[in-house]
């Protein structure tokens, strides 16, 4: 059983007691744009193939960034750039029991200069489901490469870890079942699949 704990930290400097201005730096997120001129749409389908298995709500998200962080200004005192990210909802309709589909566009953002600095340009990231089990959310993702080299993935789950459902966490599945003696008993698929509409 995978899971990924999300951790907040911390930072605390002299500096920025002193001046609350010179810690902000720029801005992660500017005013984002919608690509007037977006084509690449995809229909996606999450299966999860115990169709007896119950999940609520179900939800699927598609996961923007910039990546070209010459457009972005270094941040004050460690000098690293901070890349703006968007994440924008998937409306999934419920076309079978755990089968849900909807759509998303690739180029759904607008490359610009947001800084003064040079043209940011967008890329996708992933689309991931979120199959939520009273505190814990199931969430395979389909990354941008596996999207364009074959449209589809699946990633395993532990029936155990559906059975603790009282813990809040995010369960992020496994690739393959070396791990388990008897995987068709002990685990559930999800899977992603995606495919071109334009």
């Amino acid at each position: 059983m995978a899971l990924a704990l999300r951790f907040g930290s911390v930072l605390v400097g002299v500096a920025c007691l002193s001046s609350l201005a010179a810690c902000s730096g720029p801005e992660r997120n500017p005013d984002i744009k919608m690509n007037p001129d977006a084509r690449m749409r995809y229909e996606m389908t999450a299966t999860v193939n115990d169709p007896f298995l119950a999940f609520e709500p179900v939800k699927a998200f598609a996961q923007y960034k910039v990546d070209t962080p010459k457009c972005v200004p270094l941040t004050p005192f460690s000098g690293a750039t901070l890349e703006p990210e968007y994440r924008a909802p998937i409306e999934l309709k419920r076309v079978a029991p755990n089968t849900y589909r909807g759509e998303f566009t690739f180029d759904l953002l607008k490359d610009e200069d947001y800084y003064g600095q040079g043209v940011c340009h967008w890329t996708l990231v992933a689309v991931d489901a979120e199959f939520h089990r009273n505190k814990t959310d199931f969430s395979p993702a389909l990354f941008k490469d596996e999207l364009l080299a074959t449209g589809k993935m699946q990633r395993y789950f532990s029936r155990k870890s559906y059975a603790v459902d009282n813990i809040e966490r995010i369960d992020t599945g496994v690739a393959d079942t070396t791990n388990f003696k008897n995987p068709q008993q002990e685990l559930f698929i999800i899977s992603l699949q995606a495919k071109k509409l334009f």
